[in-house]
């Protein structure tokens, strides 16, 4: 009776045994040996050292949100010895996304060599980690920059830099352990720097964005009291300056298109008096000098331009004046003189009728009616016109911006024999 009681004691203490290890080896074989990680977490930017749970002793494979993926092994649930990003290709306008890079870590650490690899296997850049300290960056497929941060023992202890392709900051962020504590995004086309202490603002622009009166710009450096634009060429098409001097305010502009140069002066000197100076030059012949006058109520405006061909002989001489005020604006008259040889040849009166204003976008209309006659003071021809001026603003990712329009439009034209109608023109358009 004592032998079966003890077999029988025996064969339940096996059977445990060999239940325990069923359990545990079907434990075991759960794990898939190629294991996805598609946490939401996983951007480029994001590679706290947290424990991987059920995939130790198998290889795993990140998946970035950019569509690139990374591969290594996991050990005791960290990552462990060699990973390998592939260079990923390509982003819609067929640009590398990422370049290839090398990695190592030592429990979820960053340990030993960092490298990223271009597509010709030239190293852009090479660091080491010691248990998760070191100089973290990442780049763009055209080699720019994309991120920098400085890591200790697996975190950021400094504020991460994003830049755009073009190497411009666009966000800061702060990170305390694994949690954003602190997050500040720029506008990728203002970049402020200090030239030996000053305070330089570099601003770039849509190229198709232009400005009114002047060529489509790209890039604007401006200091405090000065500017620089340049073209896509890095032609300078206009420089700024201004300056303050026993209470006079002056303004000084250079707009340069071409062979054509544009030199503005305004000077203000009171609340109500406003002086501006206006030389146009064409292969450095003056072709044209305007001079304003905005002074007081009283006498609020006055202009006077001149015109040159391009040997300098003066073309026409012209005074512009209010005429009379209204309710929705004020009326203006302009009187001009033509000349031909250095010899008046003609005169012409121009008399703004209605001034219109509306929003989205702002315009100014202006009906205009402009009458010529000979120096017998006699009527030959009449000129009915719409002049609209005005901005369009624009916004998108990269900021807003304004574009200033100027349309002059003729439509209908009379012309005059002995002072009596004989030709109507009209521009049906």
């Amino acid at each position: 009776m004592k032998n079966k009681y003890y077999f029988f004691l025996f064969f339940i203490i096996l059977s445990c045994g060999i239940l325990k290890k069923q359990e545990a080896k079907i434990g075991f074989v759960e794990v898939d040996c190629l294991t996805m990680d598609n946490y939401n977490s996983n951007y480029l930017f994001k590679d706290f050292p947290n424990r991987e749970k059920d995939f130790s002793g198998c290889e795993i494979r990140t998946e970035f949100v950019d569509g690139c993926s990374r591969e290594g092994k996991i050990s005791n649930g960290y990552k462990e010895g060699k990973f390998i990003t592939k260079a990923c290709c390509c982003d819609n306008l067929g640009n590398l996304k990422r370049f290839s890079k090398e990695e190592y870590f030592k429990c979820g650490l960053r340990d030993s060599i960092f490298k990223i690899i271009d597509v010709d296997n030239k190293v852009i850049y090479e660091t080491t980690f010691k248990m998760g300290t070191g100089l973290w960056k990442e780049f763009h497929g055209n080699r720019k920059i994309y991120f920098e941060a400085y890591t200790k023992d697996g975190y950021f202890t400094d504020t991460l830099k994003l830049y755009n392709n073009k190497g411009r900051l666009t966000e800061k962020l702060l990170y305390k352990k694994d949690s954003l504590v602190f997050n500040q995004k720029y506008d990728p086309n203002i970049v402020d720097t200090l030239e030996n202490g000053i305070k330089v603002r570099n601003t770039y622009k849509q190229k198709w964005l232009s400005s009114y009166n002047q060529p489509d710009w790209l890039y604007k450096k401006e200091y405090e009291n000065e500017s620089f634009t340049y073209n896509d060429k890095g032609e300078m098409i206009l420089k700024t300056k201004r300056t303050f001097e026993n209470g006079v305010e002056k303004n000084y502009r250079e707009a340069i298109n071409g062979n054509q140069v544009t030199k503005t002066i305004r000077t203000v000197k009171a609340k109500d008096t406003l002086f501006e100076s206006e030389k146009e030059y064409k292969n450095g012949q003056l072709i044209k000098n305007k001079f304003i006058l905005e002074r007081s109520k009283k006498n609020p405006y006055f202009m006077c331009t001149e015109g040159y061909d391009e040997q300098g002989n003066k073309t026409y001489i012209s005074l512009r004046m209010v005429k009379d005020k209204i309710k929705d604006g004020i009326y203006f008259l302009t009187q001009t003189d033509y000349f031909e040889n250095k010899k008046k040849v003609s005169h012409s009166d121009e008399v703004v009728l209605n001034v219109k204003f509306t929003e989205n976008p702002f315009t100014q209309t202006e009906t205009i009616e402009k009458t010529y006659y000979n120096l017998n003071n006699t009527l030959f021809k009449k000129e009915y016109i719409i002049h609209k001026s005005g901005t369009y603003n624009y916004g998108c990712s990269q900021g807003s911006y304004s574009e200033k329009f100027d349309e002059t439009t003729i439509t209908k034209t009379e012309y005059y024999e002995n002072g009596h109608l004989v030709k109507t023109e009209e521009n049906k358009n």
